[in-house]
């Protein structure tokens, strides 16, 4: 408070919102710094409180924009209910108690002292605690769920991150992470409307895997701490650091890190790579091992959890179901009769070997340059890299050979950095692992003495004798043939009585330091909030037979094009010429004689797109069978969508769909009889295919969902004529309706014509200018700015009710005012078009032409400045488009909206209103300048931007480039055939 007061003496604020902000400073350092429920906290609190009220009182924000933001949110409807929801979450997670009785929300209430950790804040660059999010959720930071839902998994993955899988504080993590999902989907559930089905698919991989982790045996040991050592690098391979070369292999700390980034999005594909690090960890290890004991448990559990979850397909249905724990144990069988061979034979060759080596005579200790070497001495050994350090040999047994050499056999101790392991893995310093690797060697190769220590007995004594920096911590053995790491129970090393052990001075502090393969930026690569690509199951191509084949055409089940996999019965998007592409069911896949693909199918259409009465209701989403089929190519799809009837979209959702691209569908649109009529038997959801082709993932709701009706687009259309310019173009319904297949379809070289076409929507007659019109053009812009959260139709309800009740006197003004604009336009048409008052009709498109030889069709542009010149009228239209990097003629003002510039256009002449977006735009360039812009000229007339047809230089359907500012030059005049 001095140092504020300080401020303000001596001026340093330039405004209001900077004194705020050191008061904000303030209170949250009195919060961070302070226990929860201490009294400097509630003071802190009270005093912002007083803040905001006399902030409120005096008229003054605290920030600009973040007040802004804040009036708008709590404005919001619903957004009361939102904070209430994220503070049940935080409150959950808080209380939270295990079985044992543990608050496992303590440690993570404070991040870690940077005085006593400073290497947390080395690998952690975005720390966060459950005192930060407390804060923010005071503060009404969090504009929705998922934001808060973020940085309580960023705060759990820096846990997992910074400690060893085999921690305690690890798993607790892991425990929370899965509460928090499950509290999560709770609540979406509770919200109503449709769940979040990518959140429950997470849900349950997150349940599946901290289950996995944790589950434990009578004396409280999980199964897990065996298998995390596990490698992530081919034990084939040599060499101990990781390259591009190098294949990567799955373990579960990646499992881990492609779960937080939401890698999987099947469950099957989870399972699979849970399976493979079973499966590796059973191949490397003997039968009788513990390690193999515990993939077998924990892949036995995970199938039992995952059925358990998923309810055996009532809340999911999965191919990964299939796999029962029946088909396991059939496997374990068959795996552990084709192993026991080979590792009885092992064992045997073992055993000749310890008979060879018990042959020999053996001697307690030997002398060698005036030292002495006993049984149970740790020795440096030569290095057999003369880059590498000295060896660690535990001395088990001493002898002379019949020539008279001393030799010593032992098990050999490795440093970090001789085993495979993650370069996140971090190690006590001084450590060493004892191996399983035993051998001989002549005991001249001793470069001299040192000594390995139990973990238990490090910290607290130390060996007579040796320096500090010869004296090594031995916590776990390390198994060279599978690359994983286990903690030892009971130390068995030999024992020299010859060397006594003493309590240290001062006990050491444990301290562990990353690997020496870490990376500086590891942790940044590899955390939550870094890139990630999804995780997919591989679909090979799917070859089927047919009746009636065409010659020379492959058909499939299942094929793959650039976009991805596709399977019969798939709906997908197709390409259109406007935003909104067409749909269209995959009957029917095959490749031609050129191998080029195709697809046949129906059509689903939209109501927009059919004729109805305007007071017809329809879903939301809602789309109509169409019953005419047709064949495209399957270069022309453009994505994935899901069509679902009544009964299926109330009760469940594809795993792998956005919410968005799931349609709803009990109709058939008969195309001939322009009707409308029921489904009986509803559409089928998918195809009877083979178990070779991938099936998709589904997720069950757990109370079904009824959807609702909307009003017909054409309703809304209707509505919002009275409120249209008067500018001689289309409504906003009817832009929305511009992506409606029909004129200007250009259909690739190539690929079969398309059958499909639409009834265009009956266009009611726009209104004449009238008073109402211009009294609610000027009303609605005021109510607008006074009433900002106000919708379209509650404006327009006000804005027609004080019509009403407006005095009739100045109604009649306004309705002189209207009379007065319809003559003058009717004046500017006759002045324009003549005593007509009409525009004539637009002369024949040249389309219908043939060109002689010699001579082609050309569509030139005459936009404003530009000279360009295309064979197709596609590659005009496009030249015309924006793209991403601002190319192209049509180009928003300052005021977002957009101007025509065509040669002869008569809009900006006669003042007409811009267009408001580009679909209206494009619209009237078709409608108008496009149906006739088209002539045939002679090849050596082209002009110098003169641009060939793209389509005859790609696969039917591909999607050409937009054609660069430098045209195409022509080719020689002997080369033009």
């Amino acid at each position: 408070m001095k140092i504020i007061e300080t401020n303000i003496a001596v001026g340093k604020y330039l405004n209001e919102a900077a004194l705020v902000a050191d008061f904000k400073l303030m209170f949250g350092n009195a919060r961070h710094y302070n226990e929860e429920g201490s009294q400097v906290y509630k003071d802190a609190n009270l005093l912002e409180r007083v803040l905001l009220e006399k902030l409120k009182e005096l008229g003054i924000s605290e920030s600009p924009r973040s007040i802004a933001r804040l009036q708008k949110k709590l404005k919001t409807k619903g957004y009361a209910g939102v904070i209430e929801k994220l503070q049940s979450i935080y409150d959950h997670v808080k209380g939270f108690v295990d079985a044992k009785g543990r608050t496992l929300s303590a440690i993570f209430l404070r991040l870690p002292s940077k005085q006593e950790y400073p290497e947390y804040y080395e690998i952690i660059k975005k720390p966060m605690d459950m005192m930060r999010i407390q804060q923010k959720l005071q503060a009404n930071q969090y504009e929705n769920l998922n934001d808060f839902i973020a940085d309580f998994v960023l705060m759990l993955d820096n846990a997992c991150r910074f400690n060893e899988p085999e921690s305690l504080i690890y798993k607790d993590a892991l425990t929370l992470q899965k509460l928090v999902l499950s509290k999560k989907a709770e609540l979406t559930v509770e919200s109503g409307g449709v769940p979040d089905v990518k959140a429950a698919i997470q849900e349950i991989l997150a349940n599946v895997y901290v289950s996995v982790i944790n589950h434990q045996d009578e004396h409280g040991r999980c199964f897990s701490d065996s298998l995390q050592g596990l490698a992530s690098l081919d034990p084939e391979q040599e060499g101990v650091q990781t390259t591009n070369d190098k294949p990567r292999l799955v373990n579960l700390e990646i499992i881990k890190k492609n779960l937080d980034r939401g890698c999987y999005r099947r469950l099957d594909v989870f399972q699979d790579n849970m399976f493979e690090v079973f499966a590796r960890a059973r191949r490397l290890n003997p039968i009788d091992s513990e390690i193999y004991e515990d993939a077998v448990e924990l892949q036995q559990f995970l199938i039992r959890t995952r059925d358990s979850l998923c309810k055996n397909g009532d809340i999911l249905q999965s191919p990964a179901l299939l796999y029962a724990e029946k088909h396991f144990q059939q496997m374990i069988e068959e795996e552990k009769e084709q192993k026991n061979p080979v590792e009885q034979e092992e064992e045997v060759e073992k055993d000749a070997k310890d008979d060879e080596l018990k042959t020999e005579a053996g001697e307690n200790s030997l002398k060698f340059k005036d030292q002495t070497f006993s049984v149970g001495d740790f020795v440096y050994i030569e290095p057999r890299e003369a880059d590498l350090e000295p060896h660690i040999v535990c001395i088990e047994k001493l002898w002379k050979d019949t020539l008279g050499e001393q030799w010593i056999y032992g098990a050999w101790y490795y440093r970090p950095k001789e085993t495979y392991h993650l370069a996140t893995r971090k190690f006590l310093e001084n450590e060493v692992f004892r191996s399983d690797y035993h051998a001989k060697q002549p005991l001249a190769a001793v470069l001299g003495k040192c000594f390995v220590m139990f973990i238990k007995n490090y910290f607290t004594h130390h060996p007579e004798g040796f320096s500090e920096k010869d004296v090594y911590v031995c916590e776990s053995r390390y198994n060279v043939k599978s690359r994983s790491f286990k903690p030892i129970k009971k130390w068995q090393a030999p024992t020299n009585d010859g060397v006594p052990v003493v309590p240290r001075e001062a006990p050491l502090v444990a301290t562990r330091v990353p690997s020496v393969f870490a990376p500086k930026k590891a942790y940044d690569l590899s955390g939550f909030h870094g890139e990630f690509t999804i995780i997919d199951k591989e679909r090979p191509n799917v070859t089927c037979d047919v009746q009636n084949p065409e010659e020379g055409c492959t058909y499939f089940e299942q094929y793959n094009i650039p976009l991805g996999p596709f399977k019969l019965g798939d709906c997908v998007f197709v390409r259109s010429e406007s935003e909104r592409p067409y749909i269209a069911r995959v009957d029917r896949m095959w490749t031609d004689h050129n191998g080029d693909p195709y697809f046949h199918g129906p059509w689903f259409i939209h109501p927009a797109e059919v004729n109805h009465e305007p007071t017809k209701m329809f879903y939301r989403r809602e789309v109509f069978l169409s019953s005419v089929e047709d064949t495209n190519p399957m270069l022309s799809i453009t994505g994935k969508c899901y069509v679902l009837n009544y009964r299926d979209y109330g009760i469940l959702r594809p795993t792998e769909i956005s919410e968005r691209d799931v349609f709803i569908c009990e109709s058939r649109y008969q195309e001939t009889e322009r009707q409308i009529r029921k489904l009986l038997k509803g559409i089928r959801r998918g195809a009877k295919v083979s178990s070779s082709v991938v099936e998709d993932e589904v997720y069950m709701f757990k109370q079904p969902i009824v959807p609702q009706k909307e009003p017909s687009p054409l309703l809304n259309q209707t509505s919002q004529d009275e409120d249209v310019d008067d500018d001689g173009d289309i409504s906003m319904a009817e832009s929305e309706n511009f992506d409606t297949p029909g004129s200007f379809v250009t259909t690739p070289i190539g690929t079969p014509a398309s059958s499909r076409s639409r009834t265009s929507v009956n266009k009611p007659k726009k209104p004449s200018a009238s008073g109402y019109i211009l009294y609610a053009a000027e009303k609605r812009k005021k109510v607008t700015t006074d009433y900002p959260d106000l919708s379209f139709g509650e404006i327009s309800k006000m804005v027609g009710q004080e019509w009403r009740n407006l005095d009739p006197e100045l109604k009649s003004t306004y309705e002189e005012r209207a009379q007065k604009i319809v003559e003058k336009a009717k004046a500017d048409e006759i002045a324009i078009w003549g005593p007509g008052g009409a525009p004539p009709p637009p002369p024949p498109t040249n389309q219908t032409q043939t060109p002689g030889p010699g001579e082609l069709i050309v569509y030139d542009c005459q936009w404003q400045g530009c000279e360009f010149q295309f064979e197709e009228q596609q590659d005009l239209i496009e030249h015309l488009m924006p793209d991403q990097q601002r190319n192209g003629h049509l180009q928003p003002t300052a005021d977002n909206d957009y101007l025509c510039y065509w040669k002869d256009c008569q809009r900006i002449k006669r003042g007409y209103a811009p267009f408001p977006n580009i679909q209206r735009i494009m619209k009237h360039l078709k409608d108008t300048h496009l149906r006739s812009n088209s002539r045939c000229i002679p090849y050596s007339s082209r002009s110098q931007n003169f641009f060939p047809s793209r389509a005859n230089l790609q696969s039917p359907g591909n999607v050409a480039a937009r054609p660069s500012n430098q045209p195409v030059q022509p080719p020689a005049q002997g080369n033009e055939a």
